[in-house]
């Protein structure tokens, strides 16, 4: 009956009609960080580490490049390791450069690259050794006071279930923390290997002579990029770009020359590096 009422081209217009307001209420309800079916034009990146240290510049070479083949304005923005995390939960930023697997464990929305530029250890450093401490558990029922780089997620995990709250410091840098240590604030320091490469090329690796490592507290780990799961698309993209870029030597090339730059910067000859 309805549809000899309304004729064959008044019930299409309706159905039209019907499917449009479909699609602009399913269109209000999506998201603001929905998947995104083309490339970006700009990405915004996130790094821990400034241009002028070694892995800020030896990363900041890698992705410039990749961006640039992929025809994507790059802009990299700085901040300690937890503004990051709260930054990507708010979609201020696009991606991190580099973050260990216990980051993509905690936040399974992400997309990993699946490319490793590096592996790096978790350890314990301190300006001397501890008695009776040379492994994690050894902490246990203790009074020794801790220090970890606030966002450094291994650290953080290991160290909290061994010593209460009030035993334990969090710091947003190396140098702040190896400072504590020689105030006398805390025992050990909890960092990841390249956060101490860094602060090692830099002007202020004086700081960090007298620092040892106690031990490590964990097995080489990869480091992988990270991107907001609404860039999706791009995800193979970067990927396969990142690997061509490996296949070339680029990536090597690029870790030279950030070495060589650091020199540079601060007048290091490379003996004093090790």
């Amino acid at each position: 009956m309805l549809k000899h009422a309304l004729g064959p081209r008044m019930l299409s217009a309706r159905i039209c009609f019907a499917l449009l307001l479909a699609g602009l209420a399913w269109s209000c309800c999506v998201p603001a960080d929905a998947v995104e079916t083309e490339l970006p034009t700009r990405f915004i990146m996130g790094a821990n580490t400034e241009a002028t240290s070694l892995h800020g510049s030896w990363n900041r070479r890698i992705f410039t490049e990749a961006f640039r083949r992929l025809g994507i304005a790059l802009e990299v923005r700085v901040a300690p390791l937890k503004r990051l995390e709260l930054l990507m939960s708010k979609g201020e930023i696009d991606g991190e450069m580099s973050r260990a697997p216990a980051y993509g464990l905690q936040h399974p929305e992400l997309l990993q690259v699946d490319v490793v530029f590096a592996q790096v250890v978790f350890s314990l450093y301190g300006l001397k050794s501890i008695p009776g401490v040379s492994q994690l558990e050894d902490l246990r029922n203790t009074n020794y006071q801790g220090i970890y780089r606030r966002g450094v997620l291994l650290c953080e995990k290991e160290l909290t279930p061994l010593l209460p709250a009030r035993q334990l410091t969090a710091t947003n840098s190396a140098l702040q923390g190896v400072a504590m240590l020689k105030l006398g604030h805390g025992d050990f320091f909890c960092d990841v290997s390249s956060s101490l490469e860094n602060e090692q090329y830099s002007q202020d690796f004086a700081k960090f002579i007298d620092l040892k490592k106690l031990f490590d507290i964990s097995s080489p780990v990869p480091l992988n990029p990270y991107l907001a799961h609404k860039h999706l698309a791009l995800l193979p993209r970067l990927s396969a770009t990142l690997k061509q870029m490996e296949k070339e030597g680029l990536i090597a090339k690029y870790r030279q020359e950030a070495e060589a730059q650091m020199h540079q910067l601060y007048s290091l000859p490379a003996a004093d590096k090790k």
